[in-house]
């Protein structure tokens, strides 16, 4: 996966939806598991505890969605989210 394409193409993404000065996280499924921006975001705010305005934008590929965080809340979000299931499934997370 090219992240550097990521990158260019979305330069204000963070800054565009409320999750100023922030990482990205990256969950290793998309579209081919049928994930929707509205499961990762639910299980960031039910699941993690993460209020809504803390998360930016999701990007959902075709394997893999990104997810801009506030830079305050990665590890919760990651540690929360490694543990549980979106969709009843187990996904893989990992930051960038």
């Amino acid at each position: 996966m090219d992240l550097g394409r990521y990158q260019r193409t979305h330069p204000s993404s963070r800054r565009a939806t409320g999750a100023t000065d922030g990482d990205v996280g990256d969950c290793l499924g998309g579209k081919r598991d049928k994930l929707r921006p509205g499961d990762i975001l639910g299980a960031l705010t039910g699941d993690a505890g993460i209020a809504g305005n803390q998360v930016g934008k999701i990007n959902v590929l075709e394997f893999a969605s990104f997810v801009a965080l506030d830079r305050h809340i990665v590890q919760q979000a990651y540690d929360r989210l490694s543990q549980s299931k979106i969709k009843g499934r187990l996904f893989k997370m990992r930051l960038i």
